[in-house]
């Protein structure tokens, strides 16, 4: 097997952005920035940089007369969690994208998205490194600062396929299911069947997130979300309830069509496995 070396033009780019401070129009105290080194000389290779760290978070309250577990025959859907969730998630996102702005930045990169959902209340809380252009000229795709749980690297592939992020689109589905009748629970004792109850109550629960998930890429007039990050479950305090929550990267097409990308294929120097050791190669 041959294996292509690491371009000589690559290498210099990188080392001349660690010994360089990029070009920017913003003053003041250093940069912030929660991306590894890696991932900052990558950027800086496309003309990238980090503008700052950036954190939102918000807490919306369920209604009091929300009852998780309700009686019945049928799954029913949770409208008050599963509205409480996006509330949540929406505004998180707008106070993050207000941050990014404040920075100059045009977007928003790894964004680490998390919450939790008690019986009361849910809370969002999403953090990520704000980017901007490290030389003055305008980025590209859309005006709109955008925020992505891509990561850098991601990010820098998805442009240069042509593609570009213009959000983060989510969505939430809580529904309650029913217990089994006495009459049917003993009938099924000691046998290995599917609870349909459950099974339905999880798809229910999925169709109402992707179909939020959906309307959300829509506003952003996204062509597709990737990156799709999903939980799902009963909650834990309440065995009976499901809930599915997802939300991904939001993209659209900025060129007139895809570019093809040809991988490159490298290896570490001092693998083990190829039998390589790196101190042996200095002169």
């Amino acid at each position: 097997m041959t294996f292509k070396p690491v371009n000589s033009g690559i290498m210099k780019t990188a080392m001349e952005s660690l010994s360089s401070v990029p070009q920017s129009s913003r003053q003041g105290p250093g940069i912030t920035s929660g991306l590894s080194i890696d991932e900052t000389l990558l950027l800086h290779t496309q003309q990238w940089g980090p503008a700052g760290f950036v954190y939102s978070m918000s807490e919306v309250a369920i209604p009091p007369g929300t009852f998780w577990t309700t009686p019945g025959s049928e799954v029913q859907h949770l409208g008050p969690a599963s509205q409480a969730f996006m509330s949540a998630f929406h505004q998180a996102s707008q106070r993050m994208l207000s941050q990014c702005s404040q920075l100059q930045g045009a977007g928003v990169v790894g964004v680490d998205v998390s919450y939790e959902l008690h019986r009361n209340h849910v809370a969002v809380q999403l953090a990520g490194t704000a980017i901007t252009r490290s030389l003055n000229d305008s980025h590209s795709g859309t005006a709109q600062p955008f925020i992505s749980d891509l990561s850098a690297r991601d990010f820098v592939l998805l442009e240069q396929a042509g593609w570009y992020p213009v959000g983060l689109s989510f969505g939430a589905g809580y529904v309650s299911v029913p217990r089994r009748g006495i009459g049917k629970a003993l009938s099924q004792a000691g046998q290995n069947v599917e609870l349909e109850l459950l099974t339905n109550g999880m798809y229910a629960a999925r169709e109402r997130a992707l179909d939020s998930l959906q309307r959300v890429a829509s506003l952003l007039k996204a062509s597709g979300v990737v990156g799709v990050n999903v939980k799902e479950g009963p909650l834990g305090f309440s065995s009976h309830t499901i809930g599915f929550t997802c939300w991904g990267t939001a993209v659209t097409m900025t060129s007139n069509e895809h570019r093809l990308l040809e991988p490159e294929m490298a290896i570490e120097l001092d693998d083990d496995s190829m039998g390589v050791n790196a101190k042996s190669l200095r002169g």
